[in-house]
């Protein structure tokens, strides 16, 4: 087996969670702070177009500084793609996340608590954005800096995966990327493999 340069997403790849994006909208049905506002998990945030009338601020993301591992719920083939990688000493694993760095104890913690022991290779990146050019950038300063050329993405996201395999096949011509489109559904996930080729 060749080295692999890894990417995970955590949020509905690697977890369930529990954690919302807090929406600012006058059709909102909560409040916070005096203000109206509605809350969505991170998967149905990633296909949100924003009204003109609605808005984001730091406030949006509070919840996004801790996660409830208790809560969270493994979602296993994600999980046993991460265990099975970890298997071979050369791949280079990273959890990307659009948390804060803040987070990687209690991502660790979720690690540990579904039997991945040995988290010596396990790298976390808080990007603390939803933009796709933050985990961008850190994948491709990976690349840069390392001499590994194959590359495999897990990723909720589809403007996520979009934005990456577009950026990376136009600016790096020798590298095989492949990536796992990850779709919790009520009954489990489905997985959807791509290689992508120039």
């Amino acid at each position: 087996m060749s080295k692999v340069l890894l990417f995970f997403d955590f949020d509905f790849t690697l977890a369930k969670t529990f954690e919302n994006v807090r929406i600012w909208s006058p059709r909102g049905t909560e409040t916070y702070n005096g203000k109206i506002t509605y809350s969505l998990s991170p998967n149905k945030f990633n296909v949100l177009n924003l009204a003109d009338d609605e808005e984001l601020n730091e406030d949006s993301y509070v919840e996004f500084f801790k996660i409830n591992i208790n809560r969270a719920v493994p979602i296993d083939p994600i999980l046993n793609f991460l265990k099975f990688y970890l298997l071979d000493e050369k791949n280079m694993i990273t959890i990307l996340s659009a948390r804060p760095q803040a987070v990687e104890k209690d991502v660790k913690s979720f690690l540990i608590k579904n039997h991945i022991d040995d988290l010596s290779r396990v790298q976390f990146k808080g990007c603390q954005s939803a933009c796709p050019s933050k985990k961008y950038d850190f994948i491709k300063e990976r690349i840069t800096t390392s001499e590994i050329r194959e590359i495999f993405l897990f990723e909720d996201s589809k403007k996520n995966i979009k934005f990456i395999v577009d950026n990376l096949l136009t600016q790096f011509q020798s590298i095989t990327l492949r990536t796992c489109l990850v779709s919790p559904t009520a009954s489990g996930v489905i997985l959807e493999f791509v290689d992508h080729v120039k």
